[in-house]
Order: structure tokens, then sequence, then C-alpha cells
């Protein structure tokens, strides 16, 4: 009784079909993501999780699709138990019966871990620029470099950027990242995905006329100089061109704003008189910034398991392919 009901549930008939509607129910939320692009940003991987809190309509795609990937799952769950019977009671084709069976089994592992990473792995977006940002499970990470590479017509043809990370462990390493060239740790639990990178401007340089001193400055940090405190407070884009506000407190005397043109052919603008001593703008300084996607899978080795048995299961095959050619 229980054995006519696993034969009925992991019919091969109803595993084509459930097949058929995972890849319907695909398409159309394929549909629907390119019609709710406020509800699907590009480029950004979903955990499942995201389309339970909250619960809407435009994602009944998924629940339909979670559904019918379960079923799948049983029936499948239904197919093994079936072939492995049939392996035991059988003494025929059994390398081939063992084969199929791993391959099988291969597919429902990959279809949990699936699941298993939908629901317990975790995505982010962030900014990773010279300064160093803290990344849960990774480490402290620095942009070191960003590097734009083109095609011959003008258009990006890819971004390499370099990361320098200090994980928990004090392990200290560099990573190049590109498109389709992630940072990979733990046996690839973790993964850093660059998704653009660029040179920021981060300030700029002025210099003193008269000693040739040059002072970099920095939004909102101060600058001790001879006769006073210096602090870039904003930098501005306007018609006439970029121009810096510059907070100045004597030692002696109240505090002052003064603007300078970040444009050394303004003439006049692009130069500061701070006391008795005049600077001029010399050049704008840049930083590495890089826009990044973390990610942590936590399925990944029982996907490795996963497609261990399925090569297993290949080679077991490739006696009756060598049999084939032969006849």
């Amino acid at each position: 009784m229980i054995y006519s009901l696993i034969k009925l549930v992991g019919h091969r008939n109803l595993g084509f079909i459930l097949g058929l509607v995972v890849v319907l129910n695909l398409a159309i939320g394929s549909l629907v993501m390119n019609f709710h692009t406020e509800l699907y940003p590009p480029f950004f991987h979903f955990d499942l999780n995201y389309f339970f809190d909250p619960v809407r309509v435009e994602h009944s795609w998924l629940y339909a699709l979670v559904i019918t990937f379960s079923l799948y799952g049983i029936n499948l769950s239904a197919s093994i138990v079936e072939s492995a019977v049939d392996l035991v009671q059988s003494q025929n084709q059994r390398l081939r019966r063992t084969a199929a069976l791993l391959i099988h089994l291969a597919i429902l592992l990959t279809m949990v871990a699936h699941l298993f990473d939908g629901f317990y792995g975790q995505t982010q977006q962030g900014v990773i620029s010279d300064d160093e940002v803290t990344i849960p499970g990774i480490g402290l990470v620095t942009t070191q470099s960003v590097e734009s590479i083109y095609h011959p017509d003008g258009s990006l043809k890819d971004t390499k950027v370099v990361l320098t990370i200090k994980r928990d462990n004090g392990e200290n390493i560099e990573q190049t990242i590109a498109y389709n060239e992630p940072a990979l740790f733990d046996n690839g639990e973790w993964e850093i995905i660059i998704q653009s990178g660029n040179r920021e401007v981060s300030g700029f340089i002025i210099g003193n006329r008269s000693s040739g001193q040059e002072i970099r400055l920095i939004p909102k940090s101060a600058v001790q100089i001879r006769g006073g405190t210096l602090t870039l407070l904003n930098m501005l884009n306007t018609q006439m061109g970029p121009f810096a506000q510059i907070s100045w407190k004597p030692n002696r005397g109240k505090r002052e704003t003064k603007v300078i043109a970040l444009n050394p052919t303004t003439g006049r603008h692009s130069s500061l008189t701070l006391g008795q001593t005049e600077f001029y703008f010399k050049e704008l300084t840049y930083r590495p910034v890089a826009t990044v996607m973390v990610r942590y899978n936590p399925a990944i080795l029982l996907i490795t398991f996963a497609l261990l048995i399925s090569a297993i299961g290949t080679i077991l095959l490739k006696p009756t392919w060598w049999r084939r050619e032969q006849s």
C-alpha cells in the first residue's frame, strides 16, 4: 500500500507536468519583475524572505513557484525511493540504475540547497572606498584602486577593483574583483561581487604662493596651519564651475567663511588669502570607490556535495556510452 502510494506520487508524468509548471512560474515571474521595476531593482539578488516581508499580490508568482517547487521535490523524492527499491530488487543494469539514482539525488539536493540559501542566505549592498568598511563575516575591507577598461568604441568593457581585506583571524589579503570575477571567502560561502567602480572627488590641494607648501583639504576635516585653523565645509557645482566653501578661524579673531573656485583658469577666484598668506588652488584629489554586493550562501557545501554525486553518476554512465559507440 505504501509502496503503491510512493509510485503514484513519484510518477514520471507527474514530475514532467510539475517541471513545466515551474518553468511557467519562472516565465510569469520574469514578466512581473519587468513591469514592476519599483519592487525589483536590477542586478539585485533577492532572498526569499524579501517576498514575504511584506506579503504582496505582486509576489504571487513566487508563492506559486515555492509551492510547485516543493511538490516537484516531493515527486522527485518518491521517484528516488522507487528507484532505490528497484535497484535492490533487480539484478539487471545495476550500474545504470545506480547512476540514475545518484543523478536524481543530486538534483533533489540542489533544489533543497537553493531553498535553504533563499531563506537563510544574506544579501547586502554597500560602498567601499579608501576608508575601512566592516563587512560582517569577511572583515575590514578597503578599496585600493579602480580601473575601468573600455572597448575601442569607448563603451565600458570591464571594471577591475583591488581590495585589501583584514580578516577577523588576523590574515591580510589582497583581492582583485571584476565583472564575473567575485572575491570568494570561506570556501565560497561569502563573496564580494562588483556592481560598479569609479574615482570620485574627495577634496583638493591648495598651495602657498610664497613657500610652495601644499595643504590637502577634505570635507569636515580641520587642518592646523600657521595663523589659524582651516576647514573645508562643502564643495559645490555651479553654472560658473566647481567652488568650495572654507571656514577660516584665525588664532586671534572671528571665524570667517571663504569661497575658492576649483579651477585654475578662473583667475583670482582660484586664490585664497588667509591672514597675510595667499594660497592658490592646485588640483583636485580623488579616491577609489566601489559599489558591491556581499552574498552569504550557507548552502555552498550542500551544492558542492550535490555536484560530486552528480559527477559520480555521470562517470558510472560512461561504460554505457562506450558500449553504444562500439556497437
